[in-house]
């Protein structure tokens, strides 16, 4: 079984949450996917913050939590294999690594998301609207490199110029040596700046700027003009 824990809120401490992880713990769970809280302009929350009502999420907490968070999952027997997400061996979530990968995914149901290889689509959110035309959700084309690059650089696994070169030639008429070129040497001064260890896996900072190196992959490849 897996657990969702979501961290960080202004009232939250550092031991209260600590007791909220060992309590998912010690029930026996495989898989543990657990997020920040962020701010999504248009909840209630937002406009709760913004007023003054409500207190923003407490960023430092966030921090030490997401920082400590790779070293007390693994003396429990868990990887992290994703930013968010930690699975004891056997149990990452295949459904998820599907959207990661840029594989296709079929989703049913009010609200679901889902990707056929080429155009995603989301189904409306009011279960009404989606029993009466539960196949009318617009279909938009992906975006490369964008699309690809927020997914794949998520994962916290050994990642290869390999494996990213092929998914992001799916969606372009690039030359395969010349992309794999570019992502290998965006790998290598990702290591000499910290971001990344020899075997390709990101480390605490790389983990803790992965928007800023995600934009910088992004500008790379789109200057090149291969996709």
């Amino acid at each position: 079984c897996g657990i969702d824990l979501i961290y960080g809120f202004s009232e939250q401490q550092l031991d209260q949450f600590h007791a909220d992880l060992n309590r998912a713990l010690s029930v026996g769970i495989s898989h543990l996917s657990i997020y920040s809280l962020t701010l999504e302009e248009g909840t209630p929350y937002y406009r709760n913050v913004s007023s003054g009502s409500k207190r923003a999420p407490n960023e430092l907490l966030q921090t030490q939590i997401m920082d400590s968070l790779p070293s007390i999952l693994s003396s429990a027997g868990f990887i992290q294999y994703e930013i968010s997400n930690f699975a004891r061996p056997g149990y990452m979530c295949r459904h998820n690594l599907r959207y990661w990968l840029h594989e296709p995914c079929l989703s049913l149901g009010p609200g679901a998301h889902g990707f056929d290889g080429i155009n995603r689509y989301a189904n409306t959110r009011n279960i009404q609207n989606w029993q009466e035309s539960p196949h009318s959700a617009p279909m938009t084309p992906t975006e490369y490199p964008d699309d690809v690059l927020i997914g794949y650089l998520r994962l916290c696994t050994e990642l290869s110029a390999t494996e990213l070169s092929a998914i992001l030639l799916e969606g372009a008429n690039s030359s395969k040596d010349r992309l794999f070129e570019l992502i290998e040497s965006c790998f290598r001064l990702w290591i000499a700046r910290g971001y990344m260890d020899k075997k390709y896996q990101w480390t605490t900072d790389g983990v803790r700027f992965l928007d800023d190196r995600i934009l910088e992959m992004t500008t790379i490849l789109e200057k090149s003009e291969f996709l």
